[in-house]
C-alpha cells in the first residue's frame, strides 16, 4: 500500500484571488468610501460561511457550503456598513461564478505531480461540491479522478466531523484477531472491547474491495454507535511484508529463544517468535 497524502481544497490548493477581484470590480467603489477593502470583505464572508456550515451540519442539518455563500454575501456586506439593498443578484452571481473556478496556488501541479512520482498516493478532502472540486482540478491540468476526492456533500457531514475525514470509504465489516477468537465486527455488532492477539485486521469495503493489516496485537473497541477503534503497538499493510524476510526472521528468534541467553533476551524472543509464526501464517 502507498503512502497516502490529503489535502485541503478551498483556499488550500486553490486559491481566492480572482473572487476578491470580482468583489473590488462590482463593490470596490461601494465599499472605498467604508475604509473596507475587498480581501477584508472577502474573508469575513468566507470564514463566517465556514463557521455557519459547520454549525448547521453539528446539528444535523447540513447545508452545501456553496448554498451558505450565495446567501449570505449580502449579510457579509451589511456587517461592514454596506446596505445588502445595494448589492445585486447580478453582483452576487458574478462572485460566486469566480468560486466555481478558481486559479490553483503555484507549483500546485508540480507538488501532486512530485508526490506521485515519488510513490505517494494523493487526495482531496474539501467543503465544497465535488462536480465543482474535480473541475478545479481539470482546469490546472491535474490529474484527480473522484474515488481520490471526498467532498462533505457525498456524506452530509461537514470537515470538523470525523467522518469527513478518515470516512474515505464505506466500510461494511472488519474482521479481528481477538484473543477470544476471530470476530467479525458489522454495524449492528454489540458494544465491547477486545484484546487483540497477533494477527490480521481485514477491513471490507462497501464497493467490493478490502484492505488487510497485520498487528502485533492491541485492543479494539466497538462504540454504541458503531464506531470501531483499533489501538495497537504496531501495524502494517500486509504487502509491505516479505515471506523470506519473515522466515530468515524465525530462524534468528528461534536461536535466541533456545539459546542460553539471559532470562529477558529468551523472553523477548519468545514473544517476538510468536508475533512472526502468526505474521508467517497470515501470508500464506
Amino acid at each position: 500500500m502507498p503512502k497516502s497524502a490529503s489535502f485541503d481544497v478551498l483556499g488550500t490548493c486553490f486559491d481566492f484571488d480572482t473572487a476578491i477581484s470580482t468583489i473590488d470590480k462590482r463593490l470596490g467603489s461601494k465599499l472605498k468610501p467604508l475604509a473596507v477593502d475587498p480581501k477584508t470583505l472577502f474573508f469575513s464572508w468566507f470564514y463566517a460561511a465556514q463557521r455557519d456550515f459547520t454549525y448547521t451540519s453539528m446539528v444535523g442539518s447540513y447545508v452545501p457550503i456553496a448554498q451558505i455563500l450565495k446567501f449570505t454575501l449580502r449579510r457579509a456586506c451589511a456587517v461592514v456598513g454596506l446596505p445588502g439593498s445595494e448589492i445585486s443578484d447580478e453582483d452576487v452571481a458574478a462572485v460566486m461564478g469566480e468560486m466555481v473556478k478558481l486559479p490553483p496556488r503555484n507549483g500546485l501541479k508540480e507538488c501532486f505531480d512530485g508526490l506521485r512520482q515519488s510513490g505517494w498516493d494523493v487526495y482531496a478532502v474539501t467543503n465544497g461540491g465535488k462536480e465543482t472540486s474535480l473541475n478545479y482540478y481539470k482546469l490546472a491540468n491535474i490529474d484527480l479522478d473522484a474515488n481520490h476526492l471526498l467532498s462533505c456533500d457525498d456524506i452530509k457531514v461537514a470537515k470538523p466531523d470525523v467522518k469527513a475525514i478518515y470516512k474515505s470509504q464505506d466500510v461494511v465489516q472488519v474482521n479481528i484477531p481477538a484473543e477470544s477468537g476471530e470476530m467479525g465486527v458489522l454495524a449492528s455488532h454489540v458494544p465491547s472491547i477486545e484484546q487483540l492477539k497477533p494477527g490480521l485486521v481485514e477491513i471490507i469495503e462497501e464497493a467490493g474491495g478490502s484492505k488487510q493489516f497485520f498487528l502485533s496485537g492491541g485492543f479494539a473497541t466497538v462504540q454504541p454507535d458503531s464506531q470501531l477503534s483499533i489501538n495497537a503497538v504496531e501495524g502494517f499493510p500486509l504487502e509491505d511484508f516479505s515471506a523470506e524476510a519473515v522466515r530468515n526472521q524465525i530462524q534468528e528468534a528461534q536461536k535466541v529463544a533456545s539459546g542460553s541467553g539471559s532470562e529477558q533476551d529468551i523472553a523477548e524472543a519468545k514473544i517476538e517468535l510468536e508475533v512472526l509464526e502468526s505474521l508467517q501464517a497470515s501470508l500464506k
